[in-house]
């Protein structure tokens, strides 16, 4: 209907109405760094409490300290910035060995739980049955607040609708030279933004001391990822549904997905 590399507050921008399309799409837009940006530091954070459990459950003598988190968070964050930085153009073959073992993985914890999981009212007790762990004090509750981790697995996909530029001919070799210019710090050969990504290693450090003071804040970064995420997403398909439920006629589509 409307590709396009930039994402949803192009969308908002094109299909709001004219007196707000300015201030809806730079808000849109906003709303995507913020999400992108408290992304880093939470996928860091998953990487530490990840990295903290084992310890814990193989080590009965280790005595855990908050900054132990914010430190491996940190840690996590530079080896993905640098990887990055240094190594971007080995990221295929990193890419493709991820996902050889993410699969094999998953078939790894799979296949024993199936095999030695209790056979006998299983169905029952994985549909029926529910318990509040948290200490939440109604189910609803607690279920709208767990989903959140759920949901924020699923914020990764929308990368693949920048992937798309019409006319890429002419737009993407200008569009390569004007970010050359107002970002000097690409250096030759390294097709990085060190700028913007020195900014974002920064900022996710910053944000990972949070863990310090408690991991209840911290993880309040996953509800803000999924609601910055999903906020620009519900805006540009409300003007979207908006203008369908009045009949007015969107652009005709560059790419039919059939119907």
């Amino acid at each position: 209907m409307a590709p396009t590399l930039n994402g949803q507050y192009h969308w908002v921008s094109k299909f709001a109405p004219p007196s707000a399309q300015r201030i809806l799409s730079f808000m849109t837009g906003w709303r995507c760094v913020l999400g992108w940006q408290v992304n880093i530091a939470s996928g860091g954070y998953l990487v530490a409490v990840q990295i903290l459990g084992i310890m814990i459950l193989n080590d009965p003598s280790y005595v855990f300290e908050r900054w132990h988190g914010t430190f491996l968070i940190i840690v996590a964050a530079a080896v993905a910035i640098s990887f990055n930085t240094f190594f971007a153009k080995r990221l295929p073959l990193v890419e493709g060995l991820m996902l050889f073992i993410h699969v094999c993985g998953f078939f790894a914890i799979l296949i024993p739980l199936w095999v030695l999981a209790p056979k006998k009212k299983l169905a029952r007790l994985v549909f029926t049955e529910f318990q509040i762990n948290g200490g939440w004090p109604s189910l609803g509750l607690s279920c709208l607040i767990e989903i959140t981790g759920l949901v924020y697995s699923l914020t990764g996909p929308n990368s693949a609708m920048h992937m798309y530029i019409r006319d890429a001919s002419p737009v993407l070799p200008l569009g390569m030279m004007r970010t050359v210019l107002l970002m000097p710090s690409v250096e030759p050969g390294w097709d990085v933004l060190l700028n913007a990504i020195s900014v974002s290693f920064v900022l996710t450090c910053l944000l990972s001391f949070m863990n310090i003071g408690g991991s209840v804040v911290f993880n309040a970064s996953f509800s803000l990822t999924v609601a910055a995420f999903l906020s620009s997403y519900i805006t540009y398909n409300f003007y979207i549904i908006l203008k369908r439920w009045r009949g007015k006629a969107l652009r005709n589509p560059s790419v039919e997905l059939g119907r």
